[in-house]
């Protein structure tokens, strides 16, 4: 690998939401940035996270592995090597290697590109969803639609199908839900199919994530009017 790797089109500084429930999103969070902590023996960047904000209950709180600890339903904390496992597993398709790091996120070895950044941020939060969202009538779900923007979606539905409506769309760290944005929603790529059959969850977090996995392509939003 080359030690003098080109930083451009990496998604260092970028902030992303994980919503620790989903009967009330903004009752439970964190905040986290992507970092870059610092080299490996061969000069080449690390990649890790850091949480910046947070609110929570009786979540695990105060350590940069919390989001791990929430993912693999631990409410105690996990040990950095199951922290490891975990994050190797999510990224088992990118050529990488992951390290150790305490009771901080662990630090993974950049690689070109920004595909391996897209795979933490996508698979935590899918695995947060399977963890702990319960897809039901009432409940909502917050989906990313841009690097910078998201959405939240009021789950509705009848005994033979769920479907979204919309409720509004923030900035990726409005995360108390205070400043939504006066969009055009005929415009935003949010699921608009009903989902039926026994496997309704499952059809609707995959759908989920290949939306998300898109975002990050996706222009900013703009405010309605701006």
């Amino acid at each position: 690998m080359d030690k003098y790797l080109n930083l451009t089109g990496t998604m260092i500084g970028y902030q992303y939401p994980f919503f620790l429930n989903n009967s009330n999103l903004s009752e439970a969070y964190y905040l986290y940035q992507i970092t870059t902590p610092g080299l490996n023996e061969d000069l080449v960047p690390y990649i890790s996270m850091t949480k910046i904000s947070e609110k929570t209950k009786s979540e695990p709180y105060g350590k940069d592995s919390d989001i791990l600890s929430m993912c693999l339903g631990s409410r105690k904390g996990i040990t950095p090597e199951s922290g490891k496992e975990f994050l190797e597993g999510i990224l088992k398709k990118e050529n990488t290697v992951v390290k150790e790091n305490g009771d901080k996120f662990p630090l993974v070895t950049m690689i070109p590109g920004n595909n391996m950044q897209r795979s933490i941020i996508i698979g935590l939060r899918d695995s947060l969803r399977w963890k702990n969202y319960k897809f039901v009538p009432g409940r909502y779900v917050d989906l990313l639609c841009t690097s910078k923007d998201f959405v939240v979606l009021k789950i509705c539905g009848d005994r033979e199908a769920l479907w979204f409506e919309p409720v509004a769309a923030y900035r990726v760290n409005d995360v108390n839900l205070e400043k939504p944005l006066n969009v055009d929603w005929n415009r935003i790529n949010y699921p608009r199919e009903k989902f039926t059959g026994t496997s309704k969850a499952s059809d609707i977090n995959r759908t989920l994530k290949r939306l998300e996995w898109g975002s990050f392509d996706r222009r900013n939003f703009r405010r309605q009017g701006a």
